[in-house]
């Protein structure tokens, strides 16, 4: 048997309940009530774009308010970590991808006077792969 919902409480959360089975939903809202019901200071309030935005548009009071923050073992904190460290990889195989891009376009071109696919595929392999190029098995006059 189904369970259909009577209710439209019945499939929304709750809104008293911010966590979820794999992790919450707004984890800094989340972490700055645990951080108050503990009894520290609220150091969360007015971050959110501090940890948003690139660190090059940051504002002052920004850019200060984020270096207050990353004194603290925060998840906030964590989550922003990985984000930069995830930018970074991005940009770094974007570079990476756009150069092999150049190279296979450049292999196109020069493929244009193949016989077949298959002879154009062997000359992608031994662009992109920097593969010795085989010998000829017969010589010219």
């Amino acid at each position: 048997m189904l369970f259909c919902p009577t209710t439209f409480s019945e499939t929304t959360n709750d809104a008293n309940k911010d966590d979820t089975e794999f992790g919450s939903s707004r984890p800094g809202a989340t972490e700055a009530r645990r951080l108050r019901r503990d009894g520290y200071e609220t150091i969360l309030t007015h971050s959110r774009w501090c940890f948003l935005k690139n660190p090059e548009n940051l504002t002052e009071k920004q850019r200060a308010k984020l270096n207050d923050l990353m004194t603290y073992d925060l998840a906030s904190v964590r989550g922003y970590l990985l984000k930069e460290s995830f930018q970074l990889l991005w940009e770094f195989s974007r570079g990476i991808v756009e150069g092999l891009n150049y190279k296979i376009k450049l292999s196109l071109r020069k493929a244009y006077g193949y016989r077949s696919f298959n002879v154009a595929e062997v000359a992608f392999y031994h662009a992109l792969g920097k593969l010795p190029e085989p010998e000829v098995t017969h010589e010219f006059c």
